[in-house]
């Protein structure tokens, strides 16, 4: 059988553990934002800034209310994605959300050239 000092140690480095995990799980704001979002906002002034973003629902009713009253300017919405724009400090407050799990940086996409679609 363990020594009494034993099990005590081994139950100390489980709680450790456990809640080392479960801090490590809850993503922080800054943790959702990706790096080229995190670029976009540091080189921002007054602008809108064009982003992605993921919530971990349907983004509708009183979500869509919430996020909208932030100032965010939703664009697209399909499911638990969307397309919109926002100033900095719209973003950063919507990074805070507990359902927004990513915000991404709009990518600049080109045309695809004529005859590739048939």
């Amino acid at each position: 059988m363990l020594s009494r000092k034993v099990t005590i140690f081994i139950m100390l480095i489980s709680i450790v553990l456990v809640s080392a995990c479960s801090v490590l799980n809850k993503s922080t704001p800054e943790a959702k934002i990706d790096f080229r979002l995190k670029q976009a906002l540091a080189d921002s002034t007054d602008t809108l800034i064009r982003f992605f973003g993921e919530c971990d629902g349907p983004i509708e009713g009183e979500l869509k209310e919430k996020i909208e009253s932030l100032g965010v300017e939703l664009q697209t919405v399909t499911g638990e994605l969307f397309t919109a724009q926002a100033s900095a400090e719209a973003i950063h407050k919507l990074a805070k959300f507990n359902e927004v799990t990513r915000l991404a940086g709009a990518k600049a996409m080109k045309p695809l050239k004529k005859g590739t679609i048939r």
